[in-house]
């Protein structure tokens, strides 16, 4: 084990760990036995489909279990390559091409299966080649997959359109707490998930707030309280941040392809604070990688660590057991070295906001008091931006500034506006 650093970032890691400790923060203990738990019955699956161009259908892949049973499933967009999270229960997959939309398999549409081999070998990348005559799945009918929309890996379901109020007890500082030390519990008590806070309306633009790590919706009220609730509907999601950014980002994008398949809204929004905004980029990644995601019209980070967290670094190295998020926050980490390697979907401007008060009186360094000015305004972020604002404004106050408000407006007006043009 190397040396012990006395550096500011490991001070501080370790002044925050006592006080997590001092504060009845055992969870942090029982972090590894969820992390052997979470290996024990989640695995990656990588899939290529083929398919021929259809602009107008979406391709259903459904997870099988050991009697053939769906279990789960995902919607893309059209063909490509994808990976995401499923069971270690699934024995295979049955994808189709649902050209009527209606989230069944019909018979006479193009499909494809394939059956992982006896031994459980997952790893190898599945190839599924949509043509006529793939033996028909019951289990892919229309009825047995609606009611699974809340089960993106079996057995973990999600809240998908709930409509619930930000003063919702499941918003507490201590389930966000959990999400970070204990994912998968907090994922099994259904708390994740992306939750309506209106009814939903098709004459309205969804803006989807997406909280950062030790974050829940609530850092959201301000910037809700001042949105139009007659042009836009807002959305949040609620996810266990102390799991990879590239898994998070997949999942948000498994549960937002899900809600578009049963609305089918032509406009989205993604508003994200602080770690919020690596995982909207991690989407939007895969969305760009994918040909996906053509109902987002803007994307608009505030305060976020594009070039990661000295203190994450810290923690890979000497913490006895590492929340897998850390890995990703490194600022050496291949996770952000290879961020911004591809270029934002076509069509998806990047407002970037970031803020510069520094109150902490264990650092003078330029900062929100959280995040280094440095980190949030890394080359790479601000090249593939549209717009850079910077607030003198905390952390956590930015989210209240009225001018954070006001440029929100103005980014969603005018996306609405090139819309219109178009």
């Amino acid at each position: 084990m190397p040396a012990l650093p006395t550096t500011r970032p490991f001070r501080l890691l370790m002044l925050w760990t006592a006080a997590c400790l001092l504060a009845g923060c055992g969870r942090m203990m029982s972090l590894k036995q969820e992390l052997q738990d979470y290996d024990q019955n989640v695995m990656r699956v990588q899939v290529e489909l083929v398919a021929p161009d259809c602009s107008d259908c979406t391709i259903v892949v459904v997870i099988t279990g050991p009697d053939g049973e769906a279990v789960s499933y995902r919607v893309f967009e059209r063909g490509g390559s994808f990976d995401f999270m499923a069971s270690r229960r699934a024995k295979g997959l049955f994808a189709f091409l649902d050209r009527n939309a209606n989230l069944g398999f019909d018979g006479d549409e193009l499909s494809a299966r394939h059956t992982w081999p006896a031994d459980g070998d997952t790893s190898a990348p599945v190839r599924l080649s949509l043509a006529p005559g793939a033996p028909g799945a019951a289990v892919a009918t229309a009825q047995h997959l609606f009611a699974l929309r809340n089960q993106v890996v079996a057995g973990v379901p999600v809240q998908l359109a709930k409509e619930t109020r930000l003063g919702d007890a499941r918003f507490s500082a201590e389930n966000a707490a959990l999400g970070v030390w204990q994912p998968l519990t907090f994922m099994r008590r259904e708390l994740a998930g992306i939750y309506f806070l209106e009814p939903y309306s098709p004459h309205k633009t969804p803006v989807l707030f997406v909280h950062g790590i030790f974050g829940n919706p609530r850092d959201f009220e301000p910037l809700i309280a001042g949105l139009d609730r007659e042009k836009y509907q807002p959305w949040v999601l609620y996810y266990p941040s102390g799991l990879e950014l590239q898994v998070l980002g997949s999942g948000a994008l498994t549960m937002l392809n899900r809600l578009w398949a049963e609305y089918r809204f032509q406009d989205l929004h993604l508003v994200a604070h602080s770690m919020g905004g690596l995982v909207t980029r991690a989407m939007l990644k895969t969305c760009h990688d994918a040909h996906g995601c053509g109902y987002v019209r803007s994307y608009t980070s505030i305060s976020s660590p594009f070039g990661g967290m000295e203190a994450a670094h810290v923690g890979v190295a000497y913490a006895p057991v590492v929340v897998p998020v850390w890995r990703d926050l490194d600022p050496a980490s291949p996770f952000l070295e290879g961020l911004f390697a591809t270029p934002l979907p076509e069509g998806v401007p990047h407002h970037m906001m970031f803020g510069y008060l520094n109150t902490s009186t264990l650092s003078h360094a330029s900062s929100d008091g959280t995040v280094p000015v440095a980190s949030q305004l890394r080359p790479a972020a601000q090249a593939q931006a549209s717009s850079v604002l910077g607030l003198d404004e905390t952390h956590m106050s930015i989210l209240a500034a009225k001018a954070t408000s006001a440029r929100l407006a103005e980014i969603l007006a005018g996306a609405d506006a090139t819309r219109a043009s178009r």
